[in-house]
Order: C-alpha cells, then structure tokens, then sequence
C-alpha cells in the first residue's frame, strides 16, 4: 500500500540520530494511515459474511453516507504505565456500490501535541460477502435455533461456513437472522494454514440486544457485542456498541490487548463524532459532539 501522501519534513539523515515516533510527524501519519484505513470498516469482522448486502452495516446505506469517529490508542509498559498515546479522527464514506463489492473514502486526522495533520483522502474495496479473496461454502446445521434477549425471542440458523484461500482454511460456526440486525448473533473462527495448524480464534458474541441508547442526542436501538481473538499467544478484546442506523454500524468501541503474561501492552476507545445518510449536503449540522460517550481513560483488566 503506498504512502499516504502529506507533505511534512522528512526524517532526519544524521547518522545514529533516532527521533521517537511524536517527533516524526510524517511517519505517525503514515501508521495511522495503514492503521486506520484496514480499521475504517469496523464491525465488519463480526460480518465477516453475510447474506445478502442489506445485512451489511454499508450495504443498507446510500453512496454519500458517511461517518466520523475519534479513536484514542494508548501503548502501556510491563508495568501498566501509558508509554505513548495516539489520537485520531477518521471519516469513512461509501462512494459507490456494484455488485457484492462497495468503496470506502478514509480521510486520517492525526492529533500531535497542538497539531493536526490531514491525510489525503485513500479509497479501498470491500467485500460485502467475505473479506479476503477465497472460495466460501455454508452449510446449514439442523433446525433453527431461537436465543432469548429480556424476554425477546430471534430466530437464527446455525451455520458452518468455510472459507478456502491461499494462507489456507477459515472455518466459522455462525449464529445468524435473516431479519434482525446485525444479523450475525454469535461466530465462532479459526483459522488454519495448509498443514491444518491453528493460526488463530475469534469468538464474537452479541451479549446483550433492543436496548435503547442515546446517539448524538437521538434515541436509537442498539446492540453490545464481544469479540476475542487470541492469535501468537496474545488476546484482543474488544467491546462495541451497534447501531444500525448509523453507517457502518458500530458507534462506539473499548479495545485492549494483552500479552501471553496477561498484562495489558494496548488499548484503544472509539467515539461517534458524526454522521450522515445522504450525500454531503446532508451534514447533521449541530449533532456534532466532543463529549465522550463513557469513561475512555479506564484502563483493562487488572495487571495492566
């Protein structure tokens, strides 16, 4: 992937001399860029297929729709001291639709100290189907299932699904609606090479659902969701909160990684800033807000 094009000074070329990353503004914007633009479709791990495009947090959007989040990251020592922290606000906006693939615009703010430095726009392709090229097939495991939430009955299908690529197989146990958001109620991956070694585990669970929650103001239903995903000994976990009537669907998230000692080494927030649902006229002028939505400087479990 190239560079993300900002013209800020280059690096320094004195032999021996190494500038911490806060100080190397072009090479923080650059990460960021990587970083952000692979994280710019968040919530599509939990879809990692799906149906049918409508049961996409973008597929039920109109090109033109689009979202802003702040996320804050926070590197922590073996001690559980906040080493370095990085901000940045991402917008995301669909450009257009065709087939089962849909464009993302990213543009990339990033906060350094009183300086915030803009990225050029990048555009990159998805998959509402699958992400990754790869051969997928599902099959439908007995009767359908109905799960419980406050007393609310959803019909899933339990679903094995497996993807087939080049790194090797990918195999899914899904619980999915073909009615209710977000459509995908619990998987369960793992992935494994061609010698059929385990590569890593993702469970994702809805925990809890139809709760009503305040976005920007506006009363919306919403649904929490767990991920953990356990890859070279290390352990992500991440808690987010879905809307589906928001573009991409999720709003807001609480993310940390910890180590095979179970110390926590990252953690990260996401906040919804703003959003739209049209083309860019259709700006929520005022929605705009810079209040966080809870607590972003709790850190993780204990021992980090």
């Amino acid at each position: 992937m190239a560079p993300c094009p900002v013209q800020l000074e280059p690096p320094p070329q004195a032999a021996g001399i190494v500038r911490p990353l806060w100080q190397r503004p072009w090479m923080l914007v650059f990460t960021c860029c990587l970083l952000l633009i692979a994280f710019s479709s968040s919530g599509a791990d939990a879809q990692e297929w799906i149906l049918s495009p409508h049961q996409h947090g973008w597929g039920r959007c109109k090109p033109g729709s689009w979202k802003t989040v702040r996320v804050i990251s926070d590197m922590l020592d073996s001690q559980g001291n906040v080493t370095s922290t990085t901000k940045t606000e991402t917008t995301t906006t669909l450009v257009g639709k065709k087939g089962d693939s849909y464009t993302l615009e990213v543009e990339v703010t990033v906060e350094i100290g009183d300086r915030r430095i803009t990225s050029e726009p990048k555009q990159i392709i998805r998959s509402f189907k699958v992400n990754g090229d790869g051969k997928i097939s599902l099959k439908r495991q007995g009767r359908a299932e109905n799960l419980d939430f406050n007393g609310t009955s959803i019909e899933v299908d339990k679903l094995d699904v497996t993807l087939r690529s080049e790194i090797g197989r990918r195999q899914s146990v899904v619980l999915v609606s073909k009615e209710v958001a977000p459509f995908i109620f619990r998987r369960t991956t793992v992935l494994y090479d061609k010698q059929n070694v385990p590569l890593y585990r993702t469970l994702v669970t809805v925990e809890e659902h139809g709760l009503a929650h305040k976005v920007l103001g506006e009363t919306k239903t919403v649904c929490h969701l767990k991920t953990v995903h356990t890859q070279n000994k290390k352990m992500t976990t991440t808690d987010e909160t879905y809307c589906a009537d928001v573009p991409g669907g999720i709003i807001a998230h609480r993310s940390f990684e910890t180590n095979e000692a179970g110390k926590v080494t990252r953690r990260s927030t996401l906040q919804l800033i703003d959003y739209g649902t049209k083309d860019n006229s259709g700006r929520r002028k005022g929605k705009r807000t810079d209040e966080p939505a809870g607590d972003t400087s709790a850190p993780g479990p204990a021992g980090g």
